[in-house]
């Protein structure tokens, strides 16, 4: 039943369309893409091959609605964002279903979104809207009196990848708009449903029309046009290093400011003490959303146990990333990698021969975290690296030795130790005994090459405002 109401949900013959002014519109050139289900190769629907010209449109709309946006007090800006959370709880199994078709999820992934996922979106947005709320500070010294008050940025891009693409966007929308800013989002082209059901929540919620306003597209037409916009003040992006550095460069001249997250390869340290029934479950969680890079496993800790953490998954979010994840397996291999388990293209039934699926996979056999070029990778894919370790220092090390930092974690029952170990990792959030816990007043961000800057808390208010101190003498 739940996989007959998927079906349902948007047909082919049903495109979505930009969100442009408070109006679902075409492109202005009319041309569109097909956004292909990874479970079985087929078209879902059709999305705007947006130009310049949509992005235009989308600019002239978001600085008109500007001044009054940032003039409707914050009380009742934060009220509108408290519609939206609580639309994306009605619309949950929605978005779900959406997640289904476009992004392959499982049933049983995206059932637990339907509970738990969005959910906690709609918490984080309530709870950043309210952390804006308090945005003057005082303070004096002999013979001044001083304050200082927040003003918004202004226009702001959001440009995101198709993983969490839903929670990276509110991420960012939700404090861009509670401090006044009008917002442009560029959703990627392999996730595109689940940014059409947020924008008919938006719709929904009462927003004012050009205060948000969604372009779909090439990322080289519409987020090069956005970041080279002389109107665009600030971009935050999710993505690659690679595009990062891009829109560093095309934004130079305008001085925009920028946050970035970007790759990680998450290090899962598991110590001869840890609870195997806490860590195996969040591994195959973890798996699920391709987060877990590779499990730095204590020596003393039997090798056999990495076989219970095999899991059913969907399929990779496309051709060419199934193809690239294959290739770089069995480039591991060539490097002396051991192929544990899985590591081929399973065989399925007729409906799903063409869709992009990968048997989960496990490498071992690594003489240590550097000598084989996966362990430093982002693979994004079911591929979990198994890495021995004798001492913390060790793990440590390994854990460090990749070009990535934002998050990683470890796993022991004895807390001195996870504390101690916790300082020695190079990593912008580090979880004990858990993974992906989060609340939005947690100041979260990557360190080394998975990005600049912070967001969370009063970080995300920082970002999107820039602050005016007046000084009085006494």
């Amino acid at each position: 039943m739940f996989l007959q109401q998927v079906g349902n949900l948007l047909r082919p013959d049903k495109p979505i369309h930009n969100f442009i002014n408070g109006d679902f519109v075409p492109s202005e050139d009319g041309q569109t893409t097909n956004d292909i289900n990874p479970s079985t190769g087929d078209v879902v629907c059709a999305f705007p091959s947006s130009s310049k010209k949509d992005v235009e449109n989308a600019v002239k709309a978001a600085n008109a609605a500007l001044f009054s946006w940032s003039t409707v007090p914050k009380r009742d800006r934060c009220q509108f964002l408290i519609r939206v959370a609580d639309l994306l709880e009605k619309r949950s199994e929605d978005f779900c279903r959406a997640e289904m078709l476009d992004q392959g999820k499982t049933a049983q992934h995206a059932k637990n979104n339907t509970s738990d996922e969005y959910a906690n979106e709609a918490n984080m947005a309530r709870l950043l809207a309210g952390q804006a709320m308090n945005t003057v500070e005082q303070s004096t010294c002999e013979g001044i009196l001083s304050y200082s008050t927040r003003h918004p940025l202004g226009v702001v891009a959001v440009i995101t990848s198709w993983a969490c693409s839903i929670h990276t966007i509110l991420t960012h929308l939700v404090p861009a708009l509670a401090c006044g800013n009008c917002v442009i989002i560029k959703p990627s082209s392999l996730a595109p449903l689940c940014v059409h059901v947020l924008a008919k929540c938006i719709k929904e919620a009462g927003i004012p029309k050009g205060v948000v306003n969604i372009v779909y597209g090439k990322g080289d037409v519409i987020g090069r046009a956005l970041v080279e916009h002389t109107n665009v003040n600030g971009v935050a992006f999710v993505g690659s290093e690679k595009t990062a550095s891009s829109i560093c460069s095309e934004s130079a001249t305008h001085l925009k400011r920028l946050s970035f997250e970007l790759g990680n390869c998450h290090p899962m340290i598991v110590c001869d003490d840890a609870d195997l029934n806490y860590v195996v479950p969040a591994v195959i969680r973890a798996r699920s959303v391709e987060s877990i890079s590779h499990i730095n496993l204590d020596g003393n800790v039997q090798s056999h146990t990495v076989n219970t953490c095999l899991y059913q998954m969907g399929p990779l979010i496309s051709k060419e990333h199934h193809q690239m994840v294959l290739s770089c397996i069995q480039g591991a291999i060539n490097d002396g990698a051991t192929l544990l388990y899985g590591g081929k293209v399973p065989k399925l039934d007729s409906k799903l021969e063409k869709g992009y699926f990968l048997e989960p996979t496990i490498l071992g056999g690594f003489k240590n975290a550097t000598n084989n070029q996966i362990n430093v990778m982002e693979v994004q894919g079911p591929v979990i690296r198994i890495i021995s370790f004798n001492t913390e220092n060790e793990a440590a090390k390994g854990a460090n030795s990749t070009p990535y930092g934002l998050s990683a974690s470890i796993w022991s029952k004895d807390g001195a130790r996870t504390h101690r170990m916790a300082k020695l990792l190079d990593a912008g959030i580090v979880w004990i005994n858990s993974w992906l816990l989060n609340c939005p007043s947690m100041l979260q961000g990557g360190h080394k090459q998975s990005g600049n800057g912070r967001f969370g808390g009063r970080m995300s208010l920082d970002f999107y405002t820039q602050i005016t101190t007046v000084a009085v003498p006494l």
